[in-house]
């Protein structure tokens, strides 16, 4: 199975890129620019460079691939960081290959989480623009679900050498 991992230079798809890598999993890290995949090439993977935000682009990027997961979140001005990742959606799901599920990189922060000492637990609303735009987006993701196989996944801490929650747990 090959596996492109898009925004694999960010913290958590750089960490699922090497996780990939050494269970033996043919993994393509896609990365914006060079300087972005430097360390994973180091680290023995083969990255493809370019933007899914152009449709060239993602078809190249995704040519072969099995399954796509998507890490990406464009850092931009928060006003245009939504549009930016619903056209990226867009463009992966109409360039992935035929069956290629389209797997949504959320956050467990799209719940709005309170402060923890909130006796309050009514997650309803959401508390911050994040985590009103990534259920924005969890819900546009699922919206294409008649195309191909969609799944959002809600990550929460993740735990590996480059986290920094690792570094405070140990």
């Amino acid at each position: 199975m090959k596996i492109a991992v898009i925004g694999a230079n960010g913290q958590v798809g750089r960490e699922v890129s090497l996780f990939l890598h050494v269970m033996g999993v043919d993994v393509v890290p896609v990365s914006r620019t060079e300087i972005g995949g430097v360390f994973l090439e180091r680290c023995g993977l083969t990255c493809s460079y370019g933007s899914v935000s152009d449709k060239n682009d993602a078809a190249r990027l995704l040519e072969g691939c099995d399954l796509v997961a998507d890490f990406a979140h464009p850092s931009n001005l928060p006003s245009k960081i939504r549009q930016a990742v619903k056209s990226n959606i867009d463009n992966i799901i109409h360039c992935a290959p035929q069956g290629a599920p389209y797997v949504y990189m959320s956050t467990i922060s799209a719940y709005g989480m309170h402060h923890e000492d909130s006796k309050m637990k009514n997650y309803f609303f959401p508390r911050t623009s994040y985590a009103s735009d990534k259920r924005y987006l969890e819900r546009h993701a699922l919206s294409h679900n008649k195309k191909r196989d969609i799944y959002v996944f809600r990550l929460s801490q993740v735990h590996g050498i480059l986290q920094t929650v690792s570094r405070q747990f140990m």
